[in-house]
This record gives structure tokens, C-alpha cells and sequence, in this order.
């Protein structure tokens, strides 16, 4: 008597339905005032909470710069190095408007699976000039915030120790939820 047996393969998706990715401003600007402290603490707790949930790939970088922006990775799909954040020190100038777009470019290339991406910008809110703009630093960084929206990643700035003020974190983060859901 032959016995067979038959086997059957069930596709089991793994895939994450959403990205969050945090990027933490670590400028000069942030020394001082315990605005570091602050803003370390709250990646503490975004990437604690976030380690729970089961839907949720997250990402955290850290950024300054001056004539180019300065990446620092704390957190990625094969590599993490959280503890690092408790740490993480102030320099150079707040190219925050280059940093979301080189960050999101990370976040489009690295998770193209992933359907769904939520960027946090932990910051106290005043970017520096970019070298070859005719704009205001506001205007350009709320010129790459749109830019990086058009990618389908959802921003948002949260200020730390009275950032900025109404009218600067509505020009930079301001998004027309109206119009977005038609």
C-alpha cells in the first residue's frame, strides 16, 4: 500500500500596512533649554509604543547639517540602535526641509511594500537657510513638506518647548484635510 501525502501552501502575507518613520532635529538649536532632553524622550516613547504594534514597521533617524544634510539612522528594518537615541547630541544647522525629503526618499526606496507612510518631524521648529534658494527657510521647507506629501506620505511636525509659533508651524505642517478626501 503506497501512502502519499498531499502538502498545501498557504501565502501568509507579512507585510506591515503602515510605515512611521520619526525624524528627530538635532541642530544646534536643540541644545539648550532641555529641548534635546525633551525631543529624546518623545522618540523614547514614540519607538516604545510603536515596538508594539503588530501592523506597524518603524523607522528613526536623527538630522542637522549645514551645506549638507547629516543622517543619523537609529532605527531601520535590519538594523537598530535605539539605545543611541538616550544620547543623541546637538550640531550644525536645521536643514529641515532637506532632511524630510531625504528621509522620505529612504522611506519610498527601502519599504516600497509597505502601502501606508506616516513621517514625525521632532523639532523646535526654526530651519535654517539652504545655500541656493531664493526663498525663505520656512518657504522652502514647507515647499519640500508638500513635495514629500505628493509621494503619499502623510507629515507632521510636532514642536517641542514652544517650537514655533501658530503662523510658522501652519505654513510649514498646514494641510487641507478637505481637500485631501475627495
Amino acid at each position: 500500500v503506497s501512502q502519499s501525502r498531499y502538502y498545501s501552501r498557504k501565502e501568509i502575507k507579512s507585510k506591515k500596512k503602515w510605515l512611521v518613520t520619526t525624524l528627530l532635529d538635532q541642530s544646534g538649536s536643540m541644545n539648550g533649554t532641555d529641548r534635546i532632553v525633551e525631543a529624546r524622550e518623545l522618540s523614547i516613547i514614540f519607538a516604545e509604543a510603536l515596538k508594539t504594534v503588530h501592523d506597524i514597521d518603524f523607522t528613526m533617524y536623527g538630522f542637522s547639517g549645514s551645506s549638507q544634510v547629516e543622517a543619523f539612522c537609529f532605527k531601520e528594518r535590519n538594523y537598530s540602535n535605539l539605545p543611541a537615541l538616550a544620547e543623541a547630541g546637538t550640531h550644525s544647522e536645521t536643514p529641515m526641509g532637506p532632511s524630510m525629503v531625504q528621509i522620505a526618499d529612504k522611506m519610498l526606496t527601502q519599504y516600497p511594500e509597505v502601502p501606508n507612510k506616516i513621517l514625525f518631524l521632532i523639532t523646535d521648529g526654526q530651519p535654517s537657510h539652504i545655500v541656493g534658494t531664493n526663498c525663505t527657510p520656512i518657504e522652502h521647507t514647507k515647499q519640500c513638506c508638500e513635495l514629500v506629501r505628493s509621494k503619499n506620505i502623510k507629515v507632521f511636525g510636532i514642536g517641542i518647548c514652544k517650537a514655533f509659533n501658530h503662523d510658522v508651524g501652519e505654513v510649514i505642517f498646514y494641510r487641507d484635510w478637505e481637500t485631501d478626501r475627495k
